[in-house]
């Protein structure tokens, strides 16, 4: 699936099908297709796309300076993302005051 730039600062979830390899299984009982992948799913903000990689950002920390200096991420071809869905913030201000 194509991910466009529209995406990039959205927080998401996307599902992606993750090859396996070496696997050992009669020959009648070899899957075929989507159905011999693995599918993952992925939540966080999605924070670049380079080459055809998406990299999406789960957590990030920072020290007593307030920079940001480290984070968890994970990049996943977009050729193997299935679906995708874009989360919107709710507003948590009380109506009224």
């Amino acid at each position: 699936m194509k991910i466009g730039r529209q995406y990039v600062g959205k927080y998401v979830e996307f599902v992606w099908r993750d090859p396996i390899g070496g696997t050992r299984v009669d020959k009648e009982k070899a899957l075929r297709g989507l159905a011999a992948l693995s599918a993952w799913r992925e939540r966080g903000v999605i924070d670049d796309i380079t080459e055809g990689v998406v990299r999406i950002a789960h957590s990030e920390a920072s020290g007593p300076g307030g920079e940001t200096d480290e984070g968890m991420y994970s990049w996943v071809p977009e050729t193997l993302i299935t679906e995708i869905t874009v989360y919107a913030p709710v507003n948590t201000e009380k109506e009224g005051g």
